[in-house]
């Protein structure tokens, strides 16, 4: 019996913990995490499938089988009998932007991407060069992250509240540990490679919101499955600060009502802060880590950014593939 320490509690930890445990049935799985649910990054995603080449840096091919695989997976679900219980449902939206053609990323997956003529954007009051209508899913990551818990304790896997200060606690304690920390890969690993993005968000209540709005200047209205709508955003990089700038707030609110008026005067929810753990290119790899003497096998993936979602199934199989990789070199090494 193989044992695995997966240590993130966030999309991309849950997602590889349940991929490992598919690939891997001969394995124990136990999650690590001082975040669970609301208090993850995670939790406060738009949840829009909407991925493009400009916020994801790497190799194109290897990115376009990632999202590939994200997409197959949320657009069967919510195509699916559990859509209502992951959240995730068919819209239809629109993107605005100063480029007549669509990210070729975006357009390898989704439904349906189509450039809206001069008439039609008249007759909807689109005052924005180019305008595609965008057939995409979105998921409510509220109801996500417990969806995907549910299926890792089904799974056989157990979790436990803990602060991870070094990999070293592992040493000894299982087989192979799975990196799945974010931001805090900067002081668990010294990777002073990945940074924050951070992104601010009003949540109000708007059911009649039946459409999804981006912008390339990052204003956004998502709509989510509880009739409520995600108002955003900013893309601050380098910025740890988590409180909620008032201004900003106000500015979220002001920037939507003037480009989907039918929002405004709606009631606020809430306002929330989160930072988007980037690296470019984010990490799926292993390594062979060494501590005074004592080898521990990990596997890291991490650096996913503003595209959590849109990244987090396809990294989370090749992670559990390199998990594999390393069951079979364990396996042979005790042969001999």
């Amino acid at each position: 019996m193989v044992k695995i320490a997966v240590i993130g509690a966030g999309v991309v930890g849950l997602s590889t913990a349940i991929n490992i445990q598919e690939l891997v049935p001969n394995a124990t799985v136990t999650l690590f995490a001082d975040k669970f649910e609301k208090d993850t990054t995670s939790w406060g995603a738009g949840g829009l499938f909407r991925p493009t080449f400009h916020h994801i840096k790497g190799d194109k091919e290897l990115i376009r089988r990632w999202v590939q695989a994200s997409w197959n997976f949320y657009s069967a679900k919510a195509l699916s009998s559990e859509s209502k219980e992951i959240g995730a449902f068919l819209i239809d939206g629109y993107s605005f932007s100063s480029k007549k053609e669509a990210d070729p990323l975006l357009e390898s997956v989704t439904f349906n991407v189509r450039l809206l003529s001069d008439k039609e954007k008249e007759c909807k009051g689109f005052k924005y060069p180019y305008v595609h209508l965008i057939s995409t899913i979105t998921i409510s990551p509220g109801q996500l992250l417990p969806y995907l818990m549910r299926r890792f304790q089904q799974l056989g896997g157990t979790s436990y509240f803990k602060t991870v200060a070094s990999l070293e606690e592992f040493v000894g304690k299982f087989d192979i540990v799975v990196n799945c920390t974010a931001l805090a890969c900067r002081q668990l690993i010294g990777d002073e490679s990945i940074f924050p993005v951070r992104g601010q968000l009003r949540r109000v209540r708007a059911p009649w919101i039946k459409n999804w709005y981006l912008t390339d200047d990052d204003t956004y209205l998502i709509p989510q499955a509880n009739g409520e709508v995600t108002l955003g955003g900013c893309r601050q990089k380098g910025n740890y600060d988590l409180e909620v700038d008032e201004q900003l707030s106000e500015d979220i609110s002001k920037r939507c009502e003037q480009l989907v008026p039918g929002v405004t005067g709606a009631e606020v929810i809430f306002d929330w802060v989160g930072l988007r753990p980037t690296r470019e290119p984010l990490r799926v790899e292993k390594e062979l880590m060494d501590f005074n003497g004592n080898k521990l096998r990990v596997v890291h993936n991490y650096g996913h950014g503003a595209n959590g979602i849109s990244l987090s199934w396809g990294t989370a199989i090749d992670a559990a593939k390199l998990v594999k990789d390393w069951t079979r070199q364990m396996s042979f090494t005790s042969r001999l």
